[in-house]
């Protein structure tokens, strides 16, 4: 049982209440097993040090903590820390006695645009390194890792694995930032070819990916196929999985010859191409919606402001690919009217291209039933100028002129995962609302203007 992987100590641990403290216990221990590999009877401090500075550990020691092989063989503990809590993390190391090494001391080739500080320091024969990102969420360095089973991040009380089914299998695909030539039984950050199959994309694949398909665009806070494992709820992992903003994806296109959603199926995926601008265009982009193959999952009704519409126009939102039912905003396919993402981007940042409003800007005394939520378009994208907008608002000033769609989405209440279909009664609300927004400097701080 003590070498048993998470998800079948978590079967036991279903049974009953023996099995499952006995399984809690378990994995206590290995977490302070392997803590005290590198910090010996300070390893009780450890997770005091790591929840202080909402760092995780990642690699091969969490890679241990999930496959349960024995942590015998380990040298490296590889953390991951946002933005400013680099200093925290090194005051305490040094206190526990490992010096900085500054010999070879070289970031992954993958994670290199994604870190800003990248640090090691040495006791005895072991070795911590520590990877500062580049902004505060510690995602964005995990989801670019390698390869797939090196995307897993673990607190004292917790861990997240993102390619489970993957790791367990043994198999492994190299991350978005991967590019290099793989070699049979060569060594990619932490997995070693002796144990693991690495493929470069999934042609290997004789069974659909499903909603597991590496193209698809995924997200931790909204993520159905991520495995989630709490022992310990003082350092609970949850916290920073719900804090994270990056989204992210394997590769452009799957290439399994079984899979709906690869290069080989029926789906062309025409709305990375562009935003549909007038009234034809927008009629084109539903019938898309209809025949998209396979099909979409229900989603939302929304009011779209297209660049050369003469009017807001409602229109269908589904759910993303892969996405079978909507929790959150997450959830939907935006990009079938927005383009917040670069075509080939495998790894993106979107929360600050909507916002959501509970009150109109500049007119507190205006109540509104709900709340909305304006999605807009990347600067990126080189969006063209929103003639309907500068209409509606009566803009006349070049600095405020709004560039790109913009989609609005209705709230039930003040709770955003909660939605409701747009209806024609509800455009003369939302143009008050975005007249004033405007105004007021109050849309998405990402807003491309010209």
């Amino acid at each position: 049982m003590h070498r048993c992987a998470l998800p079948a100590l978590r079967t036991l641990g279903n049974t009953c209440k023996t099995y499952r403290r006995m399984s809690d216990d378990i994995r206590q221990n290995r977490f302070e097993r392997i803590s005290s590999l590198f910090f010996g009877d300070k390893y009780e401090d450890f997770p005091v040090a790591l929840l202080r500075c909402k760092g995780v550990v990642t690699g091969s020691a969490a890679l241990e903590m999930y496959l349960g092989r024995g942590p015998e063989d380990l040298r490296d503990l590889n953390i991951v820390v946002p933005h400013g809590a680099l200093a925290d993390l090194e005051d305490w190391l040094v206190r526990v006695n490992y010096e900085e090494d500054q010999d070879g001391v070289t970031v992954k080739p993958a994670l290199a645009q994604h870190v800003r500080t990248f640090c090691a320091y040495r006791a005895h024969d072991r070795t911590v390194t520590v990877t500062e990102a580049k902004g505060s969420d510690v995602m964005e360095v995990i989801v670019n890792s390698p390869t797939t089973a090196e995307m897993i991040a673990m607190t004292a009380g917790g861990m997240i694995v993102l390619y489970p089914e993957l790791t367990e299998s043994g198999d492994c695909l190299l991350g978005p930032s991967g590019g290099w030539d793989l070699k049979e039984g060569g060594r990619f950050g932490s997995v070693n070819g002796a144990w693991a199959n690495l493929h470069s994309d999934t042609r290997y694949m004789s069974v659909p990916c499903g909603a597991t398909c590496p193209s698809i665009w995924r997200h931790a806070r909204s993520d159905r196929n991520m495995l989630t494992f709490v022992w310990d709820k003082r350092y609970t992992i949850r916290d920073i999985v719900q804090s994270a903003r990056t989204e992210w994806r394997l590769m452009e296109n799957c290439y399994n010859l079984h899979c709906n959603y690869g290069a080989s199926s029926s789906n062309l995926r025409r709305w990375r191409l562009r935003s549909p601008s007038s009234w034809l265009h927008v009629s084109d982009r539903e019938l898309d919606i209809i025949q998209h193959n396979p099909p979409f999952a229900p989603g939302f009704k929304a009011l779209l402001y297209a660049t050369q519409s003469d009017q807001p126009v409602i229109v269908n939102v589904p759910t993303a690919e892969g996405i079978e039912e909507y929790r959150t905003l997450d959830d939907l396919n935006v990009e079938c009217w927005v383009r917040q993402r670069q075509i080939t981007a495998c790894c993106a940042q979107r929360l600050h291209l909507r916002k959501t409003y509970k009150i109109i800007p500049g007119h507190s005394s205006v109540g509104i039933d709900g709340s909305y939520t304006i999605f807009v378009e990347d600067p990126g994208a080189h969006p063209a100028h929103n003639a309907l907008v500068t209409a509606l608002a009566r803009l006349k000033v070049s600095a405020e002129l709004v560039l790109g769609n913009l989609l609005v989405f209705k709230h039930k209440d003040d709770d955003a995962s909660t939605l409701c279909d747009m209806v024609d009664d509800d455009k003369g609300l939302v143009n008050l609302l975005l007249r004033n927004a405007i105004k007021t400097g109050n849309l998405p701080p990402g807003t491309p203007r010209l």
